[in-house]
């Protein structure tokens, strides 16, 4: 009796999208925070406390995700999507704010510098990276079924005369709640 091979996916440990999405934004947050050399120079990209709780959640969310995907955790799929969604929203819009330093920082990176204003960029490119491997892993996690008990909610899951009876109720109630009581 031969067993069929499974099929799954290793993402494997994939360093960059972990130096990516999780340790350049730790860094750079920690230097910001820490020193405000960006607030002091250009602009305060952190100018409350609400600003600084997005920007935390940013690595915490992918060192999540990146666990989940290490683990090949599919029951956790929703929750590291939608974390890996919020970060992507977040990067980019931090992206689009750190653009005008793009260049500066690429300069800057000729000389060994440069890598902290870049930190939005890599944190959207290993979130990327890693919503395509989520994109992997959920093709090959297990189905899960809806229990029997579930009634179809679609339309195209009901019989005609169904669907039939339901419009017209619920088009005698309107007339009903219009006062016109014509049938």
């Amino acid at each position: 009796m031969e067993e069929e091979p499974q099929l799954f996916y290793d993402p494997g440990p994939n360093r960059f999208a972990f130096f990516a999405g999780v340790i350049m934004p730790a860094i750079s947050i920690t230097v910001e925070a820490t020193t405000h050399i960006c607030a002091n120079i250009f602009f305060d990209p952190i100018p409350t406390s609400w600003h600084l709780l997005l920007v935390i959640f940013v690595p915490l969310a992918q060192l999540q995700v990146w666990f989940a995907l290490r683990r090949r955790q599919a029951d956790r799929l929703a929750l590291a999507g939608f974390l890996n969604s919020v970060t992507i929203g977040v990067s980019i819009f931090y992206a689009i704010v750190y653009l005008p330093l793009t260049p500066i920082a690429l300069l800057a990176l000729l000389f060994g510098l440069g890598l902290l204003p870049l930190a939005p960029f890599l944190s959207l490119l290993g979130s990327l990276i890693m919503r395509r491997q989520l994109k992997r892993l959920a093709a090959t996690a297990p189905q899960r079924s809806f229990p029997s008990y579930v009634e179809p909610t679609s339309s195209r899951e009901t019989r005609p005369d169904v669907r039939r009876q339901a419009n017209t109720r619920a088009i005698c109630g309107r007339r009903k709640a219009a006062g016109d009581l014509r049938e």
